[in-house]
């Protein structure tokens, strides 16, 4: 009973075994320590193949049953390894004998047994595998390190008087939890291929009576020593007969069982998808279809099923049938077949895909389709192909540039419209779209700050950049754009418009020039003066530089004003203004706060005296002075502070202290002012 679907697959097999048994039992004749190798070895392959074939899988099966016992084997395998390597005869762990390797086989044997008991527990459960691996790798390592200490784990075989109480009464022990492992997995019969199921029973119960074999040894080359490695090599193979090769040769029975064990509740979820699903034999005849392909076609199921397609769509059958054969012939899918359907609203359009469908063998008996109806969306198609020139005229005529590029800091442009490309001073859309996005940036960090925000935001909004044209003239260009995912969530593209702000740009430079300038000298404002002042405050600061603020008063302007007219007094502002700027150098920040006052920020003035500077501004002053018919003499004063950034201070404090230097100087002029205008009463030109 157990053989027969063996036998009758490979009838060959029955001779397998016989000279397997007959070469193992002359190799024990031979060298007991090499049938004991290759006996256990066996078994060992076999647990590693199971546990890679169940891990493999685990994702698709819904009973965990398989892949807990995976892992108990593994581990037991990994035990009998080291069982394997201690056996008498191996001479590899000295200093132990016999005992060694029955006390090894008896937990590894403890472990396999108690985790069938434990499998059937993991049937509908989920298993955490990183758990159960871990749990065992413990246990693993705790059962060895027991067994080597030499006296934590009871002697199992005492060398001529054979096998002690505890190994012999542990054999009955590990046989009755076998027995109940039994019963649990009898129990949940329906949750199993019948095959498997009678497969993996009849493992168990070769385990049982190899163990009961290992109960009667004396001699550890005795003969129900090797009886019992016989029986455990027949186990063994019964699992590899129901896990690995099952497995591999219809993976079906282990992952969908579930599926053909009840087909009443394959026809309930058939019949609840919206797609149309039929099942048809290698004679072209329904072997089963569901509801929405049963109403589509306005007839009965039972009206469909057991007739050839001819029958039920004559007018599309010869093409569907071309496909079935090939999907049956190449035994592989064939998908997005688009194709018509007879319905009761007339011919509707499907796409369908077609597979293999195989017996519990894995032998092709037909195929089965899944059919989605695609009318609308083929309907939808043709719109859209009539309205895209309609489309596309309305985007050639958009003043702004659109543009959809590949993600990344380089860039390839896929679609761009006229208005960008002339933006960027192309002739063509062809010429423009073999350019890197990247090309079209004066600064690339800018392309890698918009790249960057799109992946991590999805968006930019009016994203001011600077551009090229084709012949190198920087532009100024507003973004904005998004990210364009995929249905996995990975950007695929930038999908963006671009505006040229270049005028713009350039009022706005004019304004904010025109905010910081004074329009009569052509010198920073107040505004100005104090912003820059603040930068290099900390200029001077981080680099250890000094500098020297001056602080200038034209004098007596009121009375140039009031004397000879305004007029004049801006020509005196004026002129105030150029020896000032011929007094210092361009480097230093010249700046007319209002009024009649001026300021000056000489940087980086490290080793330089103060005096230099008023030296040579009251030389200007004086040569100006000396030329014939002026109206008045020029007089400016100055105050000088200086600034250590070791020990620094506010842009205040640095102006008070120069404005209270040069009020003082002011002072000291005043009293000689005033007596020359009064000597010289009535002519101006001698005001000082």
């Amino acid at each position: 009973m157990l053989l027969r679907p063996i036998i009758k697959k490979s009838p060959h097999i029955l001779i397998v075994w016989a000279l397997l048994f007959v070469g193992l039992y002359l190799a024990s004749l031979y060298s007991y320590t090499l049938f004991h190798f290759v006996a256990e070895s066996f078994s060992i392959v076999i647990a590693i193949s199971l546990f890679i074939i169940a891990l493999n899988t685990s994702q698709l099966a819904k009973n965990n049953y398989i892949l807990f016992l995976s892992i108990a084997f593994l581990f037991a395998g990994l035990i009998d390894f080291v069982h394997t390597l201690a056996y008498k005869g191996m001479g590899i762990f000295q200093g132990f004998d016999a005992n060694l390797p029955t006390q090894l086989w008896i937990i590894a044997r403890y472990l396999q047994s108690l985790s069938l008991l434990a499998a059937p527990w993991f049937i509908d459960r989920k298993l955490n595998i990183r758990a159960v691996l871990g749990f065992y790798l413990a246990a693993t390592l705790l059962l060895l390190a027991t067994v080597f200490s030499g006296t934590l784990f009871p002697d199992c075989f005492i060398e001529g008087k054979g096998l002690t109480h505890f190994k012999i009464i542990s054999e009955y022990i590990i046989c009755l939890i076998l027995i109940a492992s039994l019963v649990l997995l009898l129990r949940h019969r329906e949750k199993f291929d019948q095959e498997i199921l009678r497969l993996i029973v009849w493992s168990i119960l070769f385990t049982i009576v190899s163990e009961l074999a290992f109960t009667f040894y004396i001699s550890v080359y005795g003969l129900s020593n090797l009886i019992g490695h016989y029986f455990k090599i027949v186990s063994f193979y019964l699992i590899y007969r129901a896990i690995i090769v099952t497995g591999l040769e219809n993976p079906y029975r282990l992952l969908f069982h579930d599926l053909y064990k009840n087909k009443e509740e394959l026809q309930t979820i058939l019949d609840a998808s919206p797609i149309m699903i039929f099942y048809k034999d290698n004679n072209n005849k329904f072997i089963r279809v569901n509801r929405a392909l049963a109403e589509a076609t306005g007839q009965a199921r039972e009206g469909i099923e057991g007739k050839t397609a001819f029958e039920v769509y004559p007018n599309q059958a010869t093409g569907y049938l071309e496909d079935d054969k090939d999907v049956i012939a190449s035994g592989k899918p064939k998908t997005g077949i688009i194709e018509p359907i007879d319905t009761e609203m007339g011919i509707r359009w499907v796409q369908t895909d077609k597979i293999p469908y195989r017996d519990m063998d894995g032998r092709i008996i037909g195929i089965i389709g899944f059919s989605i109806d695609i009318t609308n969306q083929k309907k939808a198609e043709e719109a859209l192909w009539e309205s895209e020139g309609k489309f596309r005229l309305f985007i050639e005529s958009l003043p702004i540039g659109l543009y959809r590029n590949t993600p990344g800091p380089q860039g390839r442009f896929i679609m761009v419209n006229t208005a960008l490309a002339r933006l960027h001073g192309f002739d063509s859309i062809d010429e423009f779209l073999s350019q890197d996005v990247l090309d079209l940036y004066v600064d690339p960090s800018q392309r890698k700050e918009v790249s960057v925000e799109l992946m991590e935001k999805g968006f930019v909004s009016n994203k001011e950049v600077m551009l090229k044209k084709k012949d190198g003239t920087p532009i100024w260009g507003s973004i904005t754009a998004r990210a364009i995912r995929d249905n996995e969530g990975k950007v695929v593209y930038f999908d963006g418009t671009v505006t040229d702000i270049t005028d713009r740009k350039r009022m706005e430079e004019k304004i904010h020039a025109l905010s910081i300038t004074d329009q009569l000298t052509g010198f920073y404002n107040r505004r100005g003066f104090l912003s820059l002042v603040e930068q290099q405050l900390k200029l001077s600061d981080r680099n250890k530089s000094w500098l020297l603020l001056f602080f200038a008063d034209l004098d007596l302007l009121k009375q140039i004003n009031d004397t000879l007219g305004h007029e004049e007094g801006d020509k005196a502002l004026i002129e105030a203004a150029n020896v000032l700027k011929e007094t210092f150098r361009a480097s230093d920040i010249i700046a007319r706060l209002g009024g009649d006052e001026f300021a000056v920020l000489a940087i980086d003035i490290k080793g330089t005296n103060p005096e230099i500077f008023t030296a040579r501004l009251q030389q200007l002053i004086d040569i100006r002075n000396n030329q014939e018919s002026r109206k008045y003499n020029l007089s400016i004063s100055i105050g000088c502070s200086f600034y250590n950034a070791e020990n620094p201070c506010s842009i205040d404090d640095l102006i008070a202290r120069a404005d209270k230097l040069m009020y003082e100087q002011k002072q000291n002029k005043k009293s000689l002012l005033l007596q020359s205008a009064s000597l010289s009463s009535g002519n101006p030109q001698h005001l000082i």
